[in-house]
C-alpha cells in the first residue's frame, strides 16, 4: 500500500521507516509497524480525496442527481488497519475479516442520505440491484446468489438476506439470521450471537448446540449445492 509522497507528509515522520525483518524465509529490511499505520493511512486519505475529484466533476456535469456512486471493501483491513471493535482482519473468517463498511449514493432512487443502515447485505446484491434499476433482462434458468437492495436501503423493507457462508480454503464460516459459526482451520472459532457479541468473544457452542448443528447443516447444504452439484462454480472445480 503507497501513496505519494504528499500524502504521506500529511502524517508525522517516523522514527524509523524499516526494521530488520523476515520474507519469504531471509531475512531482509521489512517495514516497521509505523511505517504500516502511516501509509494506510496516507493511503486512505489520498483514495478520499482522489474520489471527491470523481464527486466533484458529477456535481459539475450536472450528473450527480441520477448517478449511482457504491463505495466498499473486498474485505477487512491488515497490516496498518484497525478493524475493533471486530475480532480478525483480511484473509480470516471471523467478522474483521468479512465484515466491511458500504456506501451507497443515489439522490434520483430516494435513497436518505446520512443514514447509517446496518441490514444484511452483501456484495452479491449488487448485480441484480443494478439490474434491477436499469431494466436489464437477467438470463434465464439462472439462479442468483444476490437480491434486489433498493427497497431495504430505503427503510422500506428488512433485507431478504437470511444467510451467508464463506469458504477460503480450509477456513470456514456461516451465518444464519444473527448466529455465527467460524471454523479458522480446526485452530479457532466456535458459535457467536452477533445481535450481542459482535466482536466474536463468547463461543457459544456447548450452551446452544442445537443452534450449532443447524447453522453446521446450513453450511453443508449450501456447500454441497453449490460448490460440489453446481456447474461450472469455478474455479474451485477443474472443468
Amino acid at each position: 500500500m503507497q501513496a505519494p509522497p504528499e500524502f504521506e507528509a500529511m502524517y508525522p515522520p517516523l522514527k524509523e521507516e524499516y526494521v530488520i525483518g523476515e520474507r519469504y524465509g531471509k531475512e531482509t529490511l521489512v517495514s516497521s509497524k509505523e511505517k504500516r499505520y502511516r501509509d494506510h493511512r496516507a493511503s486512505v486519505t489520498c483514495m478520499d480525496a482522489s474520489i471527491g475529484k470523481l464527486l466533484d466533476v458529477l456535481d459539475e456535469k450536472g450528473l450527480a442527481e441520477n448517478t449511482i456512486v457504491i463505495f466498499f471493501a473486498d474485505n477487512g483491513g491488515s497490516g496498518g488497519a484497525n478493524n475493533g471493535p471486530l475480532h480478525g482482519h483480511k484473509s480470516e473468517t471471523w467478522e474483521g475479516g468479512v465484515r466491511v463498511l458500504s456506501m451507497v449514493r443515489w439522490p434520483g432512487g430516494n435513497i436518505p442520505t446520512g443514514v447509517e443502515n446496518d441490514a444484511f447485505l452483501s456484495s452479491m446484491e449488487i448485480f441484480p440491484s443494478l439490474a434491477s434499476v436499469t431494466g436489464a433482462d437477467l438470463p434465464e434458468g439462472v439462479i442468483l446468489d444476490g437480491y434486489d437492495w433498493w427497497p431495504t436501503l430505503r427503510g422500506e423493507t428488512e433485507s431478504p438476506r437470511k444467510d451467508l457462508f464463506w469458504k477460503r480454503q480450509t477456513r470456514l464460516a456461516a451465518r444464519v439470521g444473527n448466529w455465527k459459526w467460524v471454523d479458522m482451520e480446526g485452530k479457532s472459532g466456535g458459535l457467536f450471537d452477533l445481535s450481542k457479541d459482535l466482536g466474536e468473544q463468547h463461543d457459544l457452542s456447548k450452551e446452544r448446540p442445537e443452534v450449532l448443528a443447524m447453522v453446521k447443516g446450513r453450511f453443508d447444504a449450501w456447500h454441497q449445492e453449490t460448490m460440489i452439484d453446481a456447474e461450472p462454480r469455478g474455479p474451485f472445480k477443474d472443468f
